[in-house]
């Protein structure tokens, strides 16, 4: 069952001001996770153990909660 992505306006706002070549490999990750996140590399935040993020190719990160009730993902931002 796919994944529903929720983003944050920090994340849309992130996501339409990354180069072309970034944002597709960022929209790549985002498909993937939506796909199946328990293949995607989440590591928790030291900080806050609810949140989790991934690097993305071109020295981004996407940082992101999931909500397992909803089976969904809230994307917060990226960086």
């Amino acid at each position: 069952m796919r994944w529903e992505l929720r983003l944050s306006r920090d994340a849309m706002t992130a996501l339409y001001r990354l180069e072309r070549g970034v944002a597709r490999n960022v929209s790549a990750a985002l498909d993937e996770l939506a796909d199946d996140p328990t293949i995607v590399n989440l590591q928790p935040d030291e900080d806050d153990p609810s949140r989790y993020w991934i690097a993305v190719e071109g020295d981004y990160t996407i940082w992101l909660e999931i909500i397992d009730e909803r089976h969904a993902m809230r994307v917060i931002d990226i960086e």
